[in-house]
């Protein structure tokens, strides 16, 4: 997902850029404004004419500003008859009210002044995840795997009841609007936007931007590629406190199309698939997943979801702690039951958890998950989407919460690690 950050405020509007240096605007009231937060493109609108005139006004005074101090590391956010409005380039940071004389003799005492009285945003400290709490942990995975997983924990640290989170933007696309007291339930949450741009004449543009034939280029390796990254945060709000209700989301698939399709993944990893008349129960030996061959779609789906788990836990996982595995496979074995409806209890699953987690690593353990998760979602969960009649899922709200560029961008994490599926 695409981002721009808050950089201006003009009449009625937030004015975003982009690293790409692209300007985009939304509806929003000064009172609510917050200068350097970051919102995805996809909810935000290309700025009009007249707007980008009173951006270059603001950016006039920008200059004015960084000849007479030009270390502040301040910016001009807003003007009007009587104001000049000053942030510091630091995320959620203060806006200060200046007079035009007292922005004209600005010093550079002030200036440092209005920096270093923003508080720097701390890395949250990760959760600690109580016995019978292990497997609201899991579907909280599920929940916000179109996250990041350091945001995950982020967000299960603050409160493991949000449901489905937005930015600010997001809702005001639903046309849900907001109060200022409603702005301290927000959670600020710390992303990095990349963008990757490529040579041309001595310039460098985005990729977007490259031709056919430089795209060509790009991929055979013979035009380089720069990488640029900053840190913002993000405000999101959970549904609860932006429209008074929790979401409830429905999950449910083809018990026998999932079952086809996890089968073609498995053959394709080298792991074979056998079905047996004599077995009362299923289990994976040898690169072979050994299943009965009595009982329903329903049962064989479960089944196969739970020695896969199994399967490539072994295959990736680099310990040779058989509990460790134990819980690793059959936390992953769960999280893939309950993301494709099979959901089904699992008091063992607290118990592996609760005996073995003074040794786990929770960071460790939730990117293993998540980008397994994720791997999934790329080769199974998307096939299964597109079985589905289109109006039908997106009015049950089918796997939501899936991105495509968050699944591209964390899978090589799981792809690169020794050994693992490809």
């Amino acid at each position: 997902m695409k981002y721009a950050i808050a950089k201006w405020y003009i009449t009625d509007y937030a004015v975003f850029e982009s690293l790409d240096g692209n300007k985009y605007c939304l509806q929003w009231d000064w009172d609510l404004f917050k200068p350097n937060i970051a919102e995805p493109i996809s909810c935000l609108h290309p700025i009009t004419k007249n707007q980008t005139e009173q951006v270059n006004k603001l950016l006039k005074l920008q200059k004015e500003l960084d000849v007479h101090n030009p270390n502040s590391n301040l910016r001009v956010v807003s003007q009007t008859e009587e104001y000049v409005f000053l942030a510091a380039n630091l995320p959620l940071a203060k806006t200060h009210r200046l007079s035009w004389d007292e922005f004209h003799s600005l010093s550079d005492d002030q200036a440092i002044d209005f920096v270093l009285e923003n508080d720097v945003q701390k890395n949250s400290s990760f959760p600690k995840i109580k016995k019978d709490s292990y497997l609201d942990f899991l579907k909280f995975i599920v929940q916000f795997k179109h996250l990041s997983t350091e945001n995950i924990l982020e967000l299960y640290a603050h409160s493991p009841k949000l449901s489905n989170v937005k930015t600010i933007g997001e809702w005001k696309q639903k046309n849900v609007d907001f109060q200022e007291e409603q702005l301290t339930q927000a959670i600020p949450l710390k992303i990095t936007i990349t963008e990757h741009f490529f040579q041309r004449h001595n310039n460098y543009y985005p990729i977007s931007y490259a031709t056919q034939s430089e795209r060509t280029a790009i991929q055979q390796k013979k035009l380089s590629v720069s990488q640029m990254e900053t840190e913002s945060t993000m405000l999101i709000i959970d549904q609860k406190d932006a429209i008074g209700t929790y979401a409830f989301i429905q999950r449910q698939c083809n018990p026998q199309l999932l079952f086809d399709t996890l089968s073609k993944l498995s053959k394709t990893q080298g792991i074979k698939i056998e079905l047996n008349n004599t077995l009362s129960d299923s289990f994976f030996a040898s690169n072979t997943i050994y299943l009965p061959s009595v009982g329903t779609s329903y049962q064989h789906a479960k089944q196969l979801c739970r020695e896969y788990a199994a399967a490539v836990i072994k295959k990736t996982l680099e310990t040779s702690n058989e509990s460790l595995l134990d819980l690793y496979s059959d936390s992953f074995a769960w999280i893939l039951a309950y993301q494709y409806g099979l959901e089904e209890d699992a008091p063992h699953l607290a118990y592996q958890w609760w005996n073995s987690n003074e040794n786990i690593d929770i960071l460790k353990l939730t990117t293993y998950l998540h980008n397994t998760l994720l791997y999934i979602d790329e080769r199974v969960t998307l096939q299964l989407f597109s079985a589905q009649d289109e109006k039908k899922a997106i009015e049950q709200n089918f796997f939501d919460g899936i991105d495509t560029d968050t699944t591209a961008s964390n899978l090589s994490k799981f792809t690169n690690k020794k050994g693992a599926v490809q």
